[in-house]
């Protein structure tokens, strides 16, 4: 899968592996900054689908879960 996304002045390409904890994590991030949180919050469930254990992924998820509550 393809992700083109769009932020301020600059588009990003990128082939997206969906088993790939570190695209995801960085989507996440893309997806917070452009305060896409919903989107932000699939993408760190699925990392942690993935690796149970990954504290920034939990952290960055608890974080944003109280921002949408």
């Amino acid at each position: 899968m393809v992700v083109v996304v769009v932020h301020g002045n600059w588009v990003q390409a990128c082939e997206m592996d969906e088993g790939s904890v570190e695209k995801l994590m960085q989507r996440a991030h893309l997806y917070e900054s452009m305060e896409k949180y919903k989107l932000s919050v699939a993408d760190l469930k699925k990392v942690l689908k993935l690796e149970p254990t990954h504290r920034m992924a939990t952290l960055t998820l608890n974080r944003l879960r109280k921002m949408l509550d």
